[in-house]
């Protein structure tokens, strides 16, 4: 039986609650690295990191030459990285990289995707090379379905574990992209008549005829996958962005952010972010532009959001044409503000990493995962943010009402976490200065947490299911 005492004392916790979001308000992205022992090295040193995922306690890098290595983040300063290289080719560069809900990690190497679950012990080659007759160029996981393209813009997908890609067809209302696919990402979109999961294509259309874009050729497209991540209608439909999109984010469910290439003789460089809203109607906005200037160009190679869909950050690296010995910018992360996506903020204290001018450490991507968010960099390892307070400081629900729920508040001994999902969940307990207590795995209706070794204090428990979250603040009383 639930506890009947539910938010006792609730004007003691609310005190406690603006006590604590004051003194630790301003601790977001004080960079801290991850521990070097065992990460990968080339030919001139450290290897770059160009893409990261994570699950539970672990996070896994793709590399440029050393295929995937993977860290366990309970033990940050003093643990060592592990390949996990068994199955892929030598010196494998990693172009993409996914993981399903149930622990399935996807990769690109050389055009090829390969699989291995958590637990496994070798790399499983899908040799979809041969049987697709073209190479992947993007992958993505909605819970348990991985969706990739190949270098003419077919889109396929395939079941967790297995090597069957099947071609999606456009429907009979859709189009299709008829260009490279550059990335791909997923939104959830609650609060319409059925509940589901957004596919986001990025690609590279969109930039040739500025005066009559047809919706072929336009570089963001969207399927509806259901609320599975792998049913939902089969009509693929432009959102009309007259440009070459680099990666796709939403913030709020409501805008969608896009990183636009532009044109830098002789490439493209992803170095403008746009918005719109997400549903119709709406028109493009440029949010961010960065000038050309003697130097080069910036180029801004990652966007992502925190868990919370509350902010959106972007981060620059660097790029140089023989103009400068310089780096043009480091490595700055910065967020908009709900509600003024035009009046960019740099975050508080979210600058750059402290780097020598010579060590051009500029972020390759981004991962938000538990209370931190990462940086993998190309050539300095992989960086975090030592407090992700300001994500903390926000209580927020992805769930529909009684998916999830969590009692008794305040407690002294245990907490109950109820479960009526389909599959199971992660959990982690934080303090409210973002340091991880504890994290378990929940696999039962009913999941029992003893927190009687706990201070009595304010804590914040986030639960992961199928990438949505629920963040809840509950009280340990003595």
């Amino acid at each position: 039986m639930k506890s009947t005492n539910l938010f006792q004392n609730s004007w003691r916790t609310i005190l406690m609650i603006c006590i604590s979001f004051l003194s630790i308000s301003n601790t977001l992205c004080a960079w801290d690295k991850i521990s070097m022992c065992g990460f990968p090295e080339d030919g001139s040193g450290n290897d770059a990191v160009n893409k990261m995922v994570g699950r539970r306690n672990t996070i896994y890098i793709g590399t440029e030459s050393n295929g995937v290595y993977s860290f366990n983040t309970t033990n940050t300063e003093t643990g060592c990285w592990t390949a996990w290289n068994t199955g892929l080719p030598s010196g494998a560069k990693v172009s993409d990289m996914t993981i399903t809900s149930e622990g399935y990690v996807y990769v690109i190497i050389d055009g090829e995707i390969y699989y291995r679950k958590q637990t496994a012990t070798t790399w499983t080659n899908t040799n979809f090379k041969t049987t697709q007759g073209g190479n992947a160029t993007a992958i993505h996981a909605v819970k348990n379905t991985i969706y990739t393209a190949i270098d003419w813009f077919y889109l396929f997908k395939a079941n967790q574990g297995s090597s069957t890609f099947n071609f999606i067809d456009p429907g009979p209302n859709g189009v299709y992209p008829q260009y490279r696919v550059n990335s791909l990402n997923s939104v959830w979109q609650p609060g319409d008549e059925i509940d589901h999961y957004d596919l986001l294509i990025c690609t590279d259309g969109g930039d040739y005829d500025n005066d009559g874009l047809e919706a072929n050729e336009s570089g963001l497209f969207t399927r509806n996958v259901g609320a599975d991540g792998n049913s939902g209608n089969a009509d693929i439909t432009s959102n009309y962005f007259n440009g070459r999109v680099h990666r796709a984010e939403t913030l709020t469910g409501s805008k969608v952010y896009v990183i636009k290439k532009v044109l830098y003789f002789p490439d493209y460089i992803p170095a403008e972010v746009w918005y719109k809203s997400y549903t119709p109607p709406g028109s493009w906005q440029l949010a961010v532009g960065k000038p050309v200037t003697a130097d080069g160009i910036d180029e801004i190679s990652d966007i992502e959001n925190d868990a919370n869909n509350t902010k959106l950050f972007y981060c620059y690296g660097n790029v140089e044409y023989g103009f400068s010995a310089t780096p043009v910018d480091d490595c700055w992360i910065w967020k908009f503000p709900v509600g003024t996506p035009l009046n960019e903020v740099h975050t508080n204290t979210c600058s750059d990493i402290p780097l020598t001018p010579e060590a051009d450490y500029n972020f390759r991507d981004l991962l938000f995962h538990g209370a931190k968010i990462y940086g993998g960099t190309n050539g300095g390892g992989v960086w975090y943010s030592a407090a992700n307070s300001e994500r903390l400081a926000e209580e927020s629900d992805d769930f529909e009402s009684g998916e999830i729920e969590i009692y008794p508040n305040p407690t002294s001994e245990f907490i109950s976490i109820e479960l009526n999902v389909s599959e199971y969940a992660d959990a982690a307990i934080y303090n409210l200065n973002g340091s991880l207590i504890k994290q378990m795995s929940l696999t039962d209706n009913v999941n029992i947490i003893n927190v009687t070794d706990m201070p009595e204090g304010i804590y914040l428990i986030a639960i992961n299911y199928n990438d949505r979250l629920m963040t809840r603040k509950f009280q340990v009383i003595k």
